[in-house]
């Protein structure tokens, strides 16, 4: 470099760095914000965390009980075909709450006593929340008796 670029340059790099580069901050309301940082509508803060909330998931229909059927003298609980694919019929009793699957037809093991208040039938499909859940007693009021179909 020539000896007449050299206080240029110098001249050049002590107005750029007092522009604003490596100094402080301005603070309070002239502060300039990012997107992130600004509110997201007039009800948001500064301090609200700034990953929006995902939309929620639907839920599920509730079981048609006039399609269920439950044998009280056979002990079994019949379930009508999903219209979906990926749906998952569950059945939830006090030592299972969460349910466990089953498939269309099952027969409650001779040994096993319940509550029909307690026993709760729902089901499962992609992306959406599980249906509610109805009670084997909800079933049988269904149909007016104690055996149906």
């Amino acid at each position: 470099m020539t000896s007449t670029r050299m206080p240029r340059l110098a001249l050049a790099l002590a107005l750029f760095g007092s522009a604003g580069c490596g100094g402080p901050a301005p603070q309070g309301a002239d502060a300039p914000r990012s997107p992130v940082d600004a509110p997201r509508s007039p009800t948001d803060t500064p301090d609200s965390p700034a990953v929006a909330a995902p939309p929620a998931t639907p839920q599920a229909a509730r079981p048609d009980v006039t399609r269920l059927a439950y044998h009280a003298d056979k002990r079994t609980l019949t379930l009508y075909p999903l219209a979906e694919q990926s749906g998952r019929w569950m059945l939830a009793v006090p030592g299972r709450p969460r349910g466990v699957p089953v498939d269309g037809e099952y027969e409650f093991p001779p040994s096993m006593d319940f509550d029909l208040d307690q026993v709760r039938v729902f089901y499962t499909v992609a992306d959406r929340r599980p249906s509610p859940a109805v009670t084997l007693r909800e079933i049988l009021d269904a149909h007016d008796g104690p055996l149906v179909r």
